[in-house]
């Protein structure tokens, strides 16, 4: 016979499943629905992108042994077949964190301490572009775990935005490499973080303090005034903007729990993604914001989602009593979702094949920060115990199969 214990387990997970499963039945997305938007002073100063070239070093990246790569010439201005240091040992890249690629991984950037020897504790932005190595002039404002801001960069490496620290505060900056311009954005808020940028307009939103209250604010450079497009006592998270910056995906509280809302700033209607019985836990967005990846609590239930926007459509792809996952990235053609597996106290990074419904990629453990370029043939990872030496590396990612195959 069963204990009693055993027996309560057993109910437990039998109604967490159906909970889970009623979610799955719930395949379509309901329509959007009227909501309201607030407006803030906006005060944007506009200077030249001014990057600091720093020294390039001369020999070859170390190639690695019968590494079966899927194109040699995979990497724009990369020597042999990977993997590749990311900045070319020019400089202690143990330093490095949070490596971000953009398309095909000619751009990619890091955050680096000690570059500074006036201020060896700042950290800063390193970027490569075109085969051009530089920094970033203004320090990265950090914050304690889960509040850390990254970077955020458009799939053309053309525009990045970022968190900097002056004068003693916080500010955003996004910056257009392709037209040299650096815009500082303030206005009615303060403690500014989590920013994301639009791929095609030099738009930038991001989580800030208003009053007592927080709020997801978006902010056209070219505008007079920032929008705020929802404002809560606390919980709010922004993942992204569509191309043109005219919609803002975010995870917000509602009656419920932590939704998945999708803002639409030109017909002020929002959109919610997530089933009210589930509570969100992380988000990957498709730089179209069409497609979107996201875990979510469904009592008790850990389960991994992919939402079409288009078609309103929510597909169940994974779930688990025992842990969860954390989803990263999703690539161009919306059939890789990189994540992390709680299952391991290591938080092992794979990568899964939304087509096949498999798992596709598992990388070596020991390696953190990962980031997929949105082609999806790259990956930039920091590894502290890399035999090649600790740092930030990038390297080939194994296609996909074919059905045929």
């Amino acid at each position: 016979m069963p204990s009693y214990t055993a027996m309560l387990r057993l109910l437990f997970v039998l109604i967490a499943l159906t909970i889970s499963a009623s979610f799955a039945l719930a395949a379509p997305i309901p329509g959007p629905k009227p909501t309201e938007f607030g407006y803030l002073p906006l005060r944007v100063v506009e200077n030249d992108w001014r990057n600091d070239p720093m020294r390039r070093a001369s020999k070859s990246w170390p190639v690695q042994e019968g590494y079966e790569a899927a194109a040699a010439d995979a990497v724009e201005g990369r020597i042999g077949r990977g993997p590749w240091r990311l900045f070319e040992s020019t400089f202690a890249e143990e330093t490095c964190r949070s490596p971000v690629l953009n398309a095909d991984g000619t751009t990619s950037l890091a955050i680096c301490t000690g570059l500074d020897v006036s201020r060896p504790e700042d950290e800063n932005v390193v970027l490569v572009q075109d085969g051009v190595l530089s920094r970033y002039r203004y320090p990265v404002a950090t914050l304690p775990e889960p509040d850390r801001t990254e970077v955020a960069l458009t799939p053309d490496g053309k525009r990045f935005a970022v968190m900097t620290e002056e004068g003693g505060g916080r500010s955003i900056h996004l910056v257009n490499v392709e037209s040299a311009k650096d815009w500082k954005v303030a206005g009615g808020w303060t403690e500014p973080g989590n920013p994301v940028v639009a791929a095609d307009a030099d738009v930038v939103a991001f989580v800030a303090r208003v009053g007592r209250d927080q709020a997801v604010i978006v902010a056209d450079v070219y505008a007079k005034e920032a929008r705020i497009v929802r404002r809560d006592r606390s919980g709010l998270t922004v993942h992204g903007l569509s191309p043109d910056g005219r919609r803002v995906l975010l995870t917000g509280n509602t009656v419920d729990r932590a939704q998945l809302l999708l803002m639409d700033l030109d017909s002020s209607k929002m959109q919610q993604l997530t089933h009210r019985k589930s509570a969100t836990t992380s988000v990957a967005v498709h730089s179209s914001l069409d497609g979107v990846a996201f875990t979510a609590d469904v009592g008790g239930v850990c389960g991994m989602y992919w939402a079409d926007v288009s078609d309103r459509r929510r597909v169940e792809l994974m779930t688990s009593i025992d842990s969860c996952w954390e989803v990263l990235a999703i690539d161009e053609a919306r059939r890789s979702i990189l994540y992390l597996d709680d299952a391991d106290e290591e938080r092992p990074i794979k990568i899964h094949d939304r087509k096949r419904d498999e798992l596709r990629y598992h990388v070596i453990k020991g390696c953190t920060d990962p980031s997929l370029s949105f082609n999806g043939a790259l990956m930039g990872v920091v590894c502290p115990k890399a035999r090649a030496g600790a740092g930030a590396w990038l390297f080939l990612v194994p296609p996909p199969r074919d059905d045929d195959e």
